[in-house]
């Protein structure tokens, strides 16, 4: 999986961005596969110093009175792809990547 911008995206695809992102029910319903990458045995990370100002998507909204994300509604996911089935703890996969 590759993340590209809006000018990348057009060179890749030949065609413009998409203007919203889609919804999970959306996402879902095209049966784009949901990845799981959770290691329950591991300890979360300490929070950053330089981030701890940062608010989140809900305060944003309450600052703003909007609904956050209100199109984005709970969905049942059936289609998981688990990223680290027959991975150690600490270990990751390789890959080659391609420009």
């Amino acid at each position: 999986m590759h993340l590209v911008n809006s000018m990348t995206w057009q060179g890749v695809t030949g065609q413009r961005p998409p203007s919203h992102p889609p919804t999970a029910r959306q996402y879902t319903k095209a049966g784009y596969p949901w990845f799981d990458y959770y290691d329950a045995e591991l300890k979360a990370l300490e929070g950053s110093d330089k981030l701890a100002g940062l608010k989140s998507v809900a305060e944003k909204a309450e600052e703003k009175r909007t609904e956050p994300l209100a199109d984005n509604q709970p969905v049942s996911v059936t289609n998981i792809v688990n990223l680290r089935a027959g991975l150690q703890s600490n270990q990751v996969r390789e890959s080659d990547f391609v420009n």
